[in-house]
């Protein structure tokens, strides 16, 4: 058997000490180039901001200034000259949005209404837009619009969430609370 010396069981220390060091900070790099990841963090749900906050956006800022809810009615609330084909039924909510866009930069900008949508329940499915009052067009530097989007959501007692996609494909979320339930007015 051969002995080993003081020195060498200590240089063997030393190297199996920096190989584990290199291979924890290559871990920690892989982590955090992952985390870091357009697609995986378009894939992660961002936090919702709550109405009347500013957002910050690739062209300046974007802001639900208010919500509300129009719960539906039921037939005999329905005059029988009236066309209720427009008239959200009792199982059902409009979801009034008004928004404003603001472009901070020195260029012009193009928006859409179809850049805005509404998300409902817990697996935030898409509403589709009912009414807008703005169409496609621009915005001048140093200028803002203000929109007021409508969109119909089921009276189920979910969380209804107000999405931006922003020009560089960030979605902005909002939280606009929750619908109530049929029979709780």
């Amino acid at each position: 058997m051969t002995a080993v010396s003081g020195q060498t069981v200590a240089r063997r220390a030393a190297m199996s000490a920096f190989i584990w060091t290199i291979g924890g900070l290559a871990v920690i790099g892989l982590l955090v180039g992952v985390g870091s990841s357009p697609i995986l963090r378009a894939a992660r749900p961002a936090a919702a901001h709550p109405v009347g906050e500013s957002v910050p956006t690739t062209f300046g800022i974007v802001a639900v200034e208010h919500r509300e809810l129009i719960a539906g009615i039921d037939h005999s609330q329905v005059g029988p000259a009236h066309n209720s084909a427009d008239v959200a039924d009792d199982s059902q909510t409009e979801v009034s949005v008004s928004a404003t866009l603001t472009n901070q930069t020195s260029r012009v900008v193009s928006y859409s209404p179809r850049q805005f949508r509404l998300l409902a329940g817990a697996d935030r499915r898409p509403v589709p837009l009912s009414h807008a009052s703005v169409v496609d067009g621009t915005l001048q530097p140093e200028t803002n619009v203000n929109l007021a989007l409508s969109f119909v959501v089921a009276r189920d007692g979910g969380r209804i969430t107000f999405e931006f996609k922003d020009l560089d494909g960030r979605r902005i979320f909002v939280d606009l609370g929750s619908v109530d339930r049929p029979g709780a007015r």
